[in-house]
């Protein structure tokens, strides 16, 4: 047992669970022990080299300070809470403080919730702007967290503070985030003064006045959501810019998945935005027959869509392998292009139906023009209706109509 370690503790420590116990504290040899307060479990994960702590039931840390300094400590929520009311008026800690150093040793704090529902939450209740619930210190400092929400509960508006957020990341901090959720109301969900930024999978990150701000970027970004009231993603140095924060081969995007893009020197995006992978580039032959690329495009593979393009806008379409249409006909709105991959096979059962105001649906091929788009109407309708201002160019592929018997194809 753990108890003798620490003989100024008068709360009890042991390796079975009561009624008082919060959290299950698991030492580097496996053996758990059980603590009657979360403080406690923290100050015995100091001295072990890969801890662990599973919370129990919700529990309040009240005034103290949670500290991670020279330990890989894994904290997992379990659908419970872990709550507090920790102010620090000079700014230099928070609820959570992932503290390591040259003498004692990096320090690691990984959060995350085994539970089902994904209801653990860490919360910081307190009104003063200066306190993030979690603060990553420099340079030996790494906070991973895979599921979970990180919030505060009462943050003032401090809009230009940098410690005026959830997670406050030094510099050279470490940070990887690949899923939960980090929601506050303080001016940032995170900032990072020049941490080193790792978001990727479902992460969802929320501020009062931004979701993620920067200082300094030094970011690899592949995935995740960002908001606030004036932009998702900011950099306050207005020598940095936004785009720094993509990986390779990725790029925002709006709540709808269509590509937002900015300026070289832009530095904050849209209130919401989403970061996605690129689309890579896809040749196609353009209506003068010479080989082209469209990049910004939607990837239709399969048919749980029928309606197509959306009015006053233009939208491309790249229809790869076989697609049948069977239960409805293809609408389309405003101008619609498709361009058929070498070796599509498309074949509706319906029609395609212009906007009643009007529209234009254009069908391109790729080099081999091998790509097909069969239309066999099997009902008393029109093969393609549309308005007198509808238009149809077939600038590429094979298309085939076949008409209801007694009916015209167009």
């Amino acid at each position: 047992m753990l108890i003798g370690l620490l003989p100024t503790s008068i709360f009890a420590v042991g390796d079975t669970q009561t009624e008082t116990s919060v959290a299950k504290f698991i030492p580097d040899n496996g053996n758990p022990e059980y603590c009657d307060t979360i403080d406690q479990a923290f100050d015995y994960a100091s001295l072990e080299s890969s801890p662990k702590i599973v919370l129990l039931k919700n529990c309040d840390a009240g005034n103290n300070r949670l500290n991670v300094s020279s330990s890989n400590l894994t904290l997992d929520l379990a659908g419970y809470t872990l709550s507090g009311t920790y102010e620090d008026d000079l700014g230099y800690y928070g609820f959570i403080s992932v503290w390591g150093s040259r003498e004692g040793g990096p320090a690691k704090l990984t959060i995350l919730d085994s539970s089902a529902a994904k209801t653990g939450k860490i919360t910081n209740k307190v009104d003063y702007y200066e306190t993030p619930t979690i603060h990553v210190d420099c340079n030996y400092s790494t906070l991973v967290i895979e599921s979970g929400t990180i919030e505060n509960a009462k943050r003032g508006s401090k809009n230009e503070n940098r410690k005026d957020t959830v997670i406050y990341l030094g510099q050279d901090a470490k940070f990887t985030m690949t899923g939960g959720t980090i929601s506050g109301k303080s001016s940032y969900g995170i900032f990072s003064q020049q941490g080193i930024v790792d978001i990727s999978g479902d992460a969802k990150i929320k501020g009062l006045y931004r979701g993620l701000g920067f200082n300094y970027i030094n970011a690899s970004i592949t995935g995740g959501e960002f908001s606030g009231n004036t932009s998702g993603i900011f950099a306050k140095n207005p020598a940095e810019n936004v785009n720094k924060v993509l990986a390779g081969g990725y790029s925002f995007a709006d709540e709808s998945g269509s590509p937002l893009k900015y300026a070289a020197n832009a530095t904050s995006t849209d209130p919401f935005v989403k970061v996605v992978k690129s689309n890579v580039p896809v040749s196609y032959i353009d209506k003068d027959g010479n080989a082209a690329q469209c990049e910004d495009y939607v990837l239709v593979t399969d048919n749980t869509t029928c309606d197509f393009g959306e009015e006053g806008k233009e939208t491309w379409y790249v229809i790869n392998g076989s697609i049948k249409f069977t239960d409805d006909g293809l609408n389309t709105s405003g101008t619609v292009n498709f361009i058929l991959s070498d070796g599509a096979d498309v074949s509706a059962a319906w029609d395609i139906n212009f906007d009643p105001d009007g529209g234009e649906l254009n069908i391109y091929g790729q080099t081999a023009g091998t790509g097909k788009f069969s239309l066999d109407t099997t009902a008393p309708i029109p093969s393609i209706k549309g308005s007198s201002d509808s238009r149809l160019n077939l600038y590429g592929g094979n298309l085939s109509v076949t008409a209801y018997p007694g009916h015209y194809a167009i």
